[in-house]
């Protein structure tokens, strides 16, 4: 193919979650020499706009002042024929799937089980799909699951897993930190959005019976949501043994310093969060939900969803055995491979490179 292959990654915005960072790690590791890629937020930036800077992503904000769909619509299909893209990737992206031109492929990566989807908008996407030259998930469970939402037939979707700059996790994690270093008594950290279906309510109460089991246990929560403040009073009681470090662009300096790290989600469709613990070799608990099992694999624990003394005695199993411990992080830095942000890049490449054959044809 003589000419690079103009992509452009449509976003609502550079927020503090896994789609955003996904999105912009994606731009930054296509082919360079096949592509050219471009990010577009639909409502401006976010507090990853320094990442993507970082990386030397070419960043388009369409505007913070567009207000409903059709504006966001008519703005996005001026901009996409401006720019004379080839390939136009929604997550899923309603927007911009509506927006992109006639000559242009369109993908759509599907991030959640649409279990909560209205009968209507269920009858748009079916609608949309047909419109959608290749179309994506994350997981096999998540493809199985949307396609038979949408009555599709199975095989319809290619699923690519979401990837992760496996190197930079590891850099990053040797970054300076305020976190001490010469702490001796184990170390449980959570890493994710203080909201309920993250699950750190559970882990909490699970702390409860880990503490008893082990006194000179710690539990370490990273990041914010609206669950902070509530948990912070519930935690008063456990003084110093629970720390809220906040939410952190960098929170691997912190994360590397732990024993093991749990992921007590309620649901999850990937959880990008897993992976770079597995980068950093932590030992693993996590809910045996939605697509955790798939991502974590034989690297974790695995606990039924929402119950604190199951997920407390997973924890305790391995904070109690060296041998266990030591063998889950191996396990868990060999599969992080599998996730390498390098090959979920050259997947979606030859994805808009099939696509647009077929298209031209």
């Amino acid at each position: 193919m003589g000419n690079k292959v103009k992509v452009a990654n449509v976003v609502v915005n550079l927020a503090m979650g896994g789609i955003e960072r996904l999105s912009i790690q994606l731009s930054a590791h296509l082919d360079p020499g096949r592509f050219d890629p471009v990010l577009i937020c639909i409502e401006g930036g976010g507090p990853l706009e320094r990442e993507a800077a970082e990386y030397g992503v070419n960043v388009v904000e369409l505007g913070k002042n567009i207000k409903n769909v059709p504006g966001a619509v008519r703005s996005l299909s001026r901009l996409l024929r401006e720019l004379e893209v080839d390939v136009v990737h929604g997550n899923p992206g309603l927007i911009a799937r509506l927006a992109a031109p006639r000559s242009a492929v369109k993908v759509s990566t599907y991030h959640n089980f649409l279990r909560k989807r209205t009968y209507l908008s269920l009858i748009l996407d079916r609608h949309l799909t047909r419109r959608t030259d290749a179309l994506v998930t994350i997981t096999r469970s998540m493809a199985e699951g949307v396609e038979q939402r949408l009555r599709l037939k199975p095989g319809t979707f290619h699923v690519i897993y979401n990837g992760v700059d496996l190197n930079n996790v590891r850099l990053s994690a040797r970054a300076s930190s305020e976190c001490r270093t010469d702490m001796k008594a184990p170390v449980v950290c959570f890493l994710g959005r203080l909201v309920p279906k993250k699950g750190a309510q559970v882990l909490l109460d699970a702390f409860s019976f880990v503490k008893n089991e082990i006194p000179s246990s710690n539990l370490w929560f990273i990041g914010d949501g609206e669950m902070s403040n509530e948990l912070k009073s519930r935690a008063a009681p456990f003084g110093d043994a629970v720390l809220f470090w906040g939410r952190r662009l960098n929170p691997f300096p912190i994360l590397s310093k732990a024993d093991l790290y749990c992921l007590p989600s309620l649901h999850a469709p990937f959880e990008l969060v897993a992976v770079e613990a597995m980068a950093l070799g932590l030992p693993i608990v996590a809910s045996r939900v939605d697509g955790i099992p798939e991502v974590v694999g034989d690297a974790a624990v695995l606990v039924k969803p929402g119950d604190p003394e199951e997920l407390a005695s997973a924890i305790i199993s391995i904070l109690t055995d060296e041998r266990k411990a030591r063998e889950l992080s191996g396990k868990a830095e060999k599969r992080a491979a599998i996730f390498d942000i390098k090959k979920t890049a050259e997947q979606y490449g030859k994805v808009y490179e099939e696509a647009l054959a077929v298209k031209r044809r």
